[in-house]
Formats: structure tokens, C-alpha cells, sequence
């Protein structure tokens, strides 16, 4: 679980650096970064006390 977490962290974090360079802004960034298809279905990687579109 925890290098489940770890790795979504890094993706999310390397999808708004990505997004960055390409010139989104903020609003198209929320749009942009979206959880690994890969991690979507993992209960404990929900949002519960914030979400991808915050942390964008």
C-alpha cells in the first residue's frame, strides 16, 4: 500500500510538472492530472482528506 501511495504521489507530482512546461494553467491543469488508471480502484487511495484537483 504504501509504495502504492508513494507512486501516486511521484505520478501526480510529475504530471503537473508536465503540465507546467507544456503552459497549462491552473484550470487545465486540474483537468489534466488524473489519478493512474492503475491506482483508480484502490480503496485507500480515494479521496478522503483532499483530492488530485487540490493538490494541483
Amino acid at each position: 500500500m504504501l509504495i502504492n501511495q508513494r507512486d501516486t504521489l511521484q505520478y501526480v507530482s510529475n504530471k503537473i510538472r508536465e503540465g507546467i512546461d507544456k503552459g497549462l494553467t491552473p484550470d487545465l491543469l486540474v483537468e489534466y492530472v488524473k489519478l493512474p488508471e492503475k491506482h483508480v480502484d484502490k480503496d485507500y487511495l480515494r479521496n478522503y482528506w483532499g483530492n488530485i484537483q487540490w493538490a494541483v
